[in-house]
């Protein structure tokens, strides 16, 4: 289970241990310079860096979610509980890296409202909302120079037991609430609360202090969100098929995820589709096989990608995410204010075939980025109801004892074969197929056929007629009849 923090609720801790450590090594140090035997002390190894920091704006609030070590820099269990403070400070209203404004505007469209600041990107372990590979930078100095950067407050210090694999998800809402979270200086919340809230449109820095033994500390790099208000999910999305195409509506998003109304209204949306496949039809994927590293915190990069993801999942945090297995389709744009305020709709033309759809949607404050909550899915069969085209270009030849067919496929794509008619007499103009006898039961592929005639002197007429792959076959209309007498 998901070890879950929030900003002003209790079971955040105080772990400031470092002056007392600072003692302990002290006295350490007085009694090796008063032994004559040189008393000598190994080092505590440090805890392994933690290298998945991710931040991601959630409704009122900023998720904060790391996987903590197990082991030690040398691989070694960890045997003493972690003292890891969570710091956070408000960025600059400029360009950061990529030329992203502090609003969140200019973003990268994948990583929407969050950007790397002093750090390289790495993997998503939470997709469009990762903000960057935090490599740890040992400090030799506590506190002093782990605090070298003055901005960065202490919202959160928490304690966890050794050896502890569990994501820790820390939701902060901004002010904490009275005596529930240490401030640092020792002020009191209150005096702290407006410097610490979340303001909408401003970008907020974040980064782990982690208390290593004897009062060394690690610092993560940090990593950066811009705090907006998160759209709300679209409701009553409705998905109706149609002839060759799925049509979609639903409605459009006034508010954020909280009930405040958005002005103006979310002016674009995505829409995403998944297309369900028959068991039989998927592929089994191998899984690479990846190892842990004693660097990497005792686990692969893979698995700490899946237990951060599962772990928001488990604790029912609500982002802007869409799953994996959806790809995009396109962008629905409002254009104007009051089209924002109107129905939206999207017809859904680039159909894979017969089967089951599944659609989302998702409001974005602006193109690319400031993305909201997905709407709940919402599922439709489509059933291939268009005839393929009728072929052409039939003609007949006849020889002693067969007659020889021949024709043109038919222009559409989704012909899978063609039905060969016949009748006797001489047929002129439109065919009417009941009056024919059907020769092939099964559709065959090419476009020749021979049919072997016993009689002589008779006259035959043919048509042939197209049909498609679907589950119920479609059929096209007949062809031009072509008549021979055989000889």
């Amino acid at each position: 289970m998901p070890q879950i923090w929030r900003s002003g609720i209790a079971g955040v801790t105080s772990g400031g241990s470092g002056p007392a450590a600072a003692a302990l090594l002290a006295g350490i140090f007085l009694i090796a310079c008063g032994n004559k035997a040189g008393l000598i002390v190994p080092p505590l190894p440090d805890p392994a860096p933690i290298a998945d920091l991710t931040v991601a704006v959630t409704c009122d609030a900023i998720l904060v979610g790391f996987t903590p070590p197990t082991v030690t820099v040398r691989g070694e269990a960890l045997r003493k509980p972690l003292r890891i403070e969570i710091q956070r400070r408000q960025e600059p209203e400029v360009a950061r890296a990529g030329g992203a404004a502090a609003d969140g505007s200019g973003d990268d469209p994948s990583l929407p409202a969050s950007a790397p600041a002093q750090a390289t990107p790495g993997s998503s372990p939470m997709p469009e909302s990762v903000t960057g590979e935090a490599a740890p930078a040992a400090l030799d100095e506590e506190p002093v120079a782990a605090a070298a950067s003055s901005e960065f407050l202490t919202i959160a210090e928490l304690e966890l037991a050794p050896g502890a694999s569990d994501p820790v998800l820390y939701v902060d809402h901004g002010p904490p609430a009275p005596s529930a979270v240490p401030t640092p200086g020792g002020l009191e919340a209150e005096d702290n609360a407006a410097e610490a809230a979340l303001v909408v449109g401003h970008a907020y820095g974040y980064r782990l202090l982690v208390r290593g033994p004897l009062g060394r500390s690690l610092l993560t790099a940090a990593v950066v969100a811009s705090y907006y208000r998160l759209p709300a999910a679209p409701q009553r999305v409705v998905a109706t098929p149609g002839i060759d195409r799925i049509d979609l509506q639903w409605a459009p998003v006034l508010t954020a995820c909280n009930g405040e109304p958005l002005s103006p209204a979310a002016p674009s949306y995505r829409i995403y589709r998944q297309s369900l496949e028959p068991v039989s039809e998927k592929t089994e994927e191998t899984p690479t096989p990846t190892t842990a590293a004693a660097g990497d915190g005792g686990r692969d990069q893979g698995a700490s990608v899946r237990s951060l993801r599962e772990a928001v999942d488990a604790a029912g945090i609500a982002l802007p995410l869409v799953p994996d297995q959806f790809r995009q389709l396109g962008v629905v744009t409002s254009g104007t204010e009051r089209a924002a305020a109107g129905p939206k709709t999207f017809a859904d033309t680039s159909l894979e075939g017969e089967g089951s759809y599944v659609y989302i949607v998702q409001g974005e404050l602006a193109a690319g980025e400031r993305r909201g909550l997905a709407s709940p899915p919402a599922r439709v069969e489509y059933v291939d109801k268009v005839a393929p085209a009728a072929p052409d270009g039939l003609i007949a030849v006849a020889a002693r004892g067969r007659i020889s067919l021949a024709w043109n496929r038919s222009a559409s794509a989704d012909a899978a074969g063609y039905l060969v008619y016949r009748a006797r007499g001489r047929v002129t103009g439109a065919v009417g197929i009941d009056s024919f006898f059907l020769l092939t039961e099964t559709p065959i592929s090419g476009t020749t056929y021979e049919d072997p005639i016993s009689g002589r002197g008779e006259t035959y007429s043919y048509a042939i007629v197209a049909v498609d792959g679907a589950a119920v076959p479609n059929r096209s209309e007949p062809s031009r009849p072509a008549s021979a007498r055989s000889p």
